[in-house]
């Protein structure tokens, strides 16, 4: 068979290509690797190109879904930030307003202790100084009732007294307290 006559039978063999054609081959091809590379092509070029074609879409509407995905989620990431920045800076108000009113209630408080224990320590120096007039008094009583029990006695009381003797006459001089107002009603009890 001549070479013309073999280029007519691939080309009726292959049908209608779309985009070969018979001059693509060389009519004078040396080795037959060639001619079964040249023939697989002219049979399965259109389709290799229609996968071609198709993966290249494929790819470019991959490319294209991963970009829109990417700046869905970039916007997506945005608006929880943004709600999230806000979210904490309402809470940060809010400590800040909390803190600040702890602060004044603080205030207010150490105000309220400072005057009450200063209020405390003028009505503790006032009974303190009524409670030293009484005891004054009570002591200038105590030296009266003393000298009076000397007196009547008619004995003559060394300086130091006996125990029982002060005891008695602390009980009548506190009695006596009690009765005058000078002591409150419920001091200590004397036996």
């Amino acid at each position: 068979m001549s070479k013309t006559e073999e280029v007519k039978i691939i080309k009726k063999s292959a049908g209608p290509l779309e985009n070969s054609s018979i001059r693509d081959i060389p009519v004078e091809s040396g080795a037959g690797g060639d001619r079964v590379g040249q023939i697989r092509d002219i049979l399965f070029g259109a389709q290799r190109e229609e996968y071609d074609r198709r993966l290249t879409r494929l790819e470019e509407l991959l490319v294209t879904n991963i970009a829109d995905l990417g700046n869905d989620v970039a916007h997506k990431l945005a608006v929880q930030r943004d709600e999230y920045d806000k979210r904490l800076a309402r809470l940060e108000e809010l400590m800040v307003t909390n803190v600040s009113d702890l602060n004044k209630r603080l205030a207010r408080l150490e105000e309220l202790i400072v005057t009450n224990v200063s209020d405390l320590n003028k009505k503790l120096g006032g009974q303190k100084e009524d409670y030293n007039n009484r005891l004054l008094a009570l002591e200038k009583l105590l030296m009266e009732k003393l000298e009076n029990e000397r007196e009547s006695r008619g004995q003559a009381l060394e300086k130091k007294a006996d125990k029982s003797t002060i005891t008695r006459l602390m009980t009548d001089i506190i009695k006596s307290g009690r009765k005058h107002g000078m002591l409150e009603a419920e001091g200590p009890k004397v036996e």
